[in-house]
C-alpha cells in the first residue's frame, strides 16, 4: 500500500508542490527558482544602463518579479489542490460518502495510475 503520509504528496496522493526546505505546499520551487534567476539576470542587465547602482536595483527588482512570475507559472502548469477541501465543490459530490473511506482511495488510485502511465511513456521514449 502506498504511503499516504508522504509530505510531498499529501493524503490523496496528489503532488503538493512542496517547498524543498520548509515542506510548505504550493511553493513550486523549480518555477520560482528559474523565475528568480532569469528575472534577476535580466533586471541586472537592464539596470546596468544606470551604472552599478542601477544594476543592483535591477537585480533585486528583477529577482522579485521573476520569482512571482515563476511561481504563478508553476501553479498554472501544475496546480496544487487539496482534494479534501475541494471535493465538496465537484459535480460528483455526494454528502453520503465519507471522504477518507470512499473518496481518498479513488483519488490515490487515480494519481498512482497516472504516475505509472507517465513513467511508462517516459521509459519508451528513453529506449528509442
Amino acid at each position: 500500500m502506498a504511503n499516504t503520509n508522504n509530505p510531498r504528496t499529501g493524503s490523496a496522493g496528489q503532488d503538493r508542490n512542496a517547498d524543498a526546505i520548509t515542506g510548505a505546499p504550493g511553493s513550486h520551487p523549480l518555477g520560482t527558482g528559474i523565475g528568480t534567476t532569469s528575472g534577476a539576470l535580466t533586471g541586472a542587465a537592464l539596470g546596468a544602463i544606470g551604472g552599478p547602482i542601477g544594476a543592483a536595483i535591477g537585480l533585486i527588482a528583477g529577482g522579485i518579479t521573476g520569482a512571482v512570475i515563476g511561481h504563478k507559472a508553476g501553479e498554472a502548469n501544475d496546480p496544487t489542490e487539496d482534494w479534501r477541501e475541494s471535493y465538496s465543490d465537484k459535480p460528483y459530490f455526494d454528502k453520503t460518502h465519507d471522504y477518507d473511506r470512499d473518496v481518498a482511495p479513488a483519488y490515490r488510485y487515480g494519481s498512482t495510475l497516472a504516475a505509472s502511465v507517465d513513467d511508462r511513456s517516459n521509459d519508451s521514449v528513453m529506449d528509442e
